[in-house]
């Protein structure tokens, strides 16, 4: 006797059936999404809580067409674009470092590595929107082109041009700091 062969995707149903297993599986990736998609500090703490919130109220209504990732880094890029519109009406707002000093760092080591990543931040809020998601998505978070291009709606060959660009433009950034920094 034959057994049916099982043809339904592996992302078909998500191990994650209840919210707390759920944010237990990907807080870190939503966490970090909302960071790329340029919210920090009190901002990326609401906008996490919104995005689990509202995974909450339509976990029932997930079809299951897509990986549970692709469905909530949709409603993550939803929430981090509302909550920039509302940071717009209600102003900036200054923020407490949370950052401990590290032990065994010196000054000037703490002082080169804001610098390296103020340099990074100008470098990714100069890219356009579709280039700084295709750059996080593959180079940070390490995601293949073809799930970048499932989360993003593009085809892998657009990913994979994109990040091209993308790299060769950040090496181009990059070079001239270190002709610098030689004696």
């Amino acid at each position: 006797m034959r057994t049916p062969i099982d043809v339904t995707p592996s992302f078909a149903v998500p191990p994650e059936s209840d919210s707390a297993s759920l944010y237990a599986a990907h807080f870190g990736f939503v966490w970090r999404t909302l960071g790329y998609l340029g919210l920090s500090g009190a901002a990326q703490e609401d906008a996490a809580q919104d995005v689990f919130l509202a995974a909450h109220r339509r976990l029932g209504d997930f079809e299951r067409r897509s990986s549970i990732q692709t469905w909530l880094y949709a409603i993550a890029r939803n929430t981090a674009r509302n909550h920039r519109r509302g940071s717009g009406r209600r102003g900036p707002q200054d923020e407490l470092s949370r950052e401990l000093p590290a032990l065994g760092r010196s000054p000037e080591d703490d002082y080169q590595r804001k610098q390296a990543l103020a340099f990074v931040q100008r470098f990714l809020e100069d890219l356009d929107d579709a280039k700084r998601e295709v750059f996080l998505l593959c180079e940070l978070e390490q995601l293949p082109a073809a799930q970048v291009g499932e989360l993003l709606g593009l085809s892998p060959n657009t990913v994979s041009s994109r990040l091209r660009l993308t790299r060769a433009a950040f090496a181009r950034a990059v070079d001239p700091l270190g002709k610098e920094s030689k004696p």
